[in-house]
């Protein structure tokens, strides 16, 4: 039988309250910002799927934007990401994709046709 510590059943050391929602999501960010020559002045994020549906609960907007200042999932700062985004000058524009049974609600839209407002 493999063995288990602790942290196997904990979890990773992450600011909550979810692991997939705001750790996945840091993760995430700090991905783009090694793959993106230099340091990033402005974002567009699309958020889809269950971010779109719960991600301003979970803060996913608040750990996408500390991973693309390159902070770590467990990093007490990631609740202030959007000020210290301001302060080094990255401008953040975030949307979501509605879901597919509110898409076949707006028939009249083009696909892709969803809001991003600046925050």
């Amino acid at each position: 039988m493999p063995k288990t510590d602790v942290f196997g059943i904990i979890g990773p050391i992450m600011i909550g309250p979810s692991s997939s929602h705001t750790a996945g999501a840091a993760r995430i960010g700090r991905m783009t910002r090694a793959i993106c020559p230099g340091r990033p002045r402005s974002a567009r994020i699309t958020l889809h799927g269950s971010f779109a549906e719960t991600g301003r609960g979970h803060g996913t907007h608040l750990a996408l934007v500390a991973g693309l200042l390159g902070l770590q999932p467990g990093d007490d700062r990631l609740r202030q990401s959007l000020d210290l985004a301001r302060k080094d000058g990255l401008e953040i524009t975030i949307g979501r994709l509605p879901h597919y049974r509110d898409r076949l609600l707006a028939r009249g839209r083009q696909r892709g046709d969803h809001q991003h407002r600046r925050i």
